[in-house]
């Protein structure tokens, strides 16, 4: 800026000087001093262009930059909710156990006597079928046929 200002001043001094004397030199430095504060204008609007760009890509990167950390605290929020919810079941079955193991069931000292009967029922059922699904097994083929005959050797015949 101050570079600006002295162009500024150098230009009016030597329009003044200029429109009172008349001389060209004058009027040439004048020229050039106006060319030189439009090139300065010129350069100073084109950094602040830049700088106007530079501001709304970081304005927009923002946006996205901030719609993630939205996103990204969501989530967080969610794991601490399901660590919160997992801590208060390990919490529960803690407590469970420890009471547990403090205070065991009392285990029973005699076995109930019906289980034992109903395995010997299903065993004695199995034991009395299985010779009879044998037989039938046996009678089966012939029931329906078959040409499967025992050969029994004759007395000549050894």
């Amino acid at each position: 800026m101050v570079e600006l200002h002295k162009l500024l001043d150098q230009y009016k001094t030597l329009y003044l000087q200029f429109l009172s004397s008349g001389d060209p030199q004058y009027k040439t430095g004048y020229q050039n001093a106006y060319e030189a504060i439009e090139k300065t204008l010129a350069s100073k609007q084109s950094e602040v262009d830049s700088e106007k760009r530079a501001l709304q890509h970081f304005a927009s990167s923002y946006e996205q930059s901030n719609a993630d950390l939205q996103d990204i605290t969501s989530g967080a929020s969610g794991i601490v909710r399901d660590a919160q919810e997992l801590h208060d079941e390990y919490e529960t079955s803690k407590d469970r156990y420890d009471f547990w193991t403090a205070y065991p069931p009392p285990v029973q000292a005699n076995v109930d006597v019906s289980v034992g009967y109903a395995i010997l029922l299903r065993i004695g059922i199995f034991m009395m079928l299985l010779p009879i699904l044998v037989y039938v097994g046996y009678l089966v083929p012939d029931l329906y046929g078959s040409s499967f005959k025992p050969h029994f050797p004759s007395e000549g015949q050894h």
